[in-house]
């Protein structure tokens, strides 16, 4: 009996990224970099990671439903292009190269009013989010920063 070369899994969404890794197609790490410039994908990468791994992370981020409450409160989102709730699905995705644009455009446009925090439903700290996100951005001598 051959062997076939293919993962079978069931004909389910939830399933399709893995189904393309096992045929050696791109992975999702590298589609989700591949928007970026080549010199800007490491430190991306190593950004990402250093957010993730601090110690605030786990305990700020909870989960998120999409709702949009954080959003609808947000004194930046009215005048800016910016919106809490964009920030949070990029990082609940894990995202590197949308965090990476976030960071380097559009976190600085946040007020640090903290109503995003006060109105999830998931109790998120998403304004502790963002001052992650800016400290890194410090850490990392990001032009945002420089700019600020």
């Amino acid at each position: 009996m051959a062997t076939r070369s293919v993962l079978e899994l069931p004909d389910d969404p939830r399933f399709m990224d893995m189904a393309y890794e096992e045929q050696g197609a791109v992975s999702e790490e590298e589609r989700n970099l591949s928007s970026l410039k080549p010199e800007d994908r490491e430190t991306a990468v190593k950004f990402w990671q250093a957010v993730k791994s601090d110690f605030r992370f786990d305990e700020y981020l909870r989960g998120c439903l999409n709702c949009g409450v954080c959003t609808s409160g947000c004194p930046a989102a009215k005048f800016y292009d910016f919106g809490p709730r964009e920030m949070i699905q990029y990082m609940m995705r894990d995202e590197a190269d949308k965090i990476w644009e976030f960071v380097n455009k559009k976190v600085w446009a946040c007020v640090q009013c903290y109503t995003c925090s006060m109105r999830c439903p998931f109790n998120n700290e998403i304004a502790g989010l963002i001052m992650v996100l800016r400290e890194y951005s410090v850490q990392f001598a990001l032009e945002s920063a420089k700019e600020i």
